[in-house]
């Protein structure tokens, strides 16, 4: 159904704030360096804008799968440039490719998917449990 949107890509520009600090530990927190965990959530997010510009108003999609690599370290303050591209569509299923740089040099990639169900759906089990 969304086989057409492969290739479709996206990226931002973005730059690191203190609330994407790394403070698992309290002795590096002082560094103010970047954490994975706060460009997985960029990332996620913009894979989620990207698709929702395909969707109807009843549809909707969830993040079922993360694969994640840091490379190199970064500073809070920074411009990145965070960008995602659809490289596979199966039934509900949407993957994408994320890569994130520092000017020229690569800092950290990915790959997510996605799934796409209905809003409904979502609101029925949110009262099952």
């Amino acid at each position: 159904m969304w086989k057409d949107i492969i290739g479709v890509s996206k990226t931002v520009e973005i730059i690191t704030d203190e609330s994407m600090v790394w403070n698992e530990d309290p002795e590096m927190e002082a560094l103010h360096m970047v954490s994975t965990s706060s460009l997985i959530k960029e990332s996620v997010s913009l894979a989620g804008e990207l698709i929702s510009t395909f969707l109807n108003e009843d549809l909707t999609s969830v993040a079922t799968d993360v694969t994640f690599k840091h490379m190199k370290p970064l500073s809070v303050g920074i411009s990145i440039s965070v960008g995602v591209r659809v490289t596979e569509v199966f039934e509900n299923k949407i993957t994408l490719k994320v890569l994130i740089f520092k000017d020229s040099l690569k800092v950290a990639e990915g790959e997510i998917v996605r799934a796409v169900v209905s809003k409904n759906y979502l609101r029925r089990k949110a009262f099952e449990d």
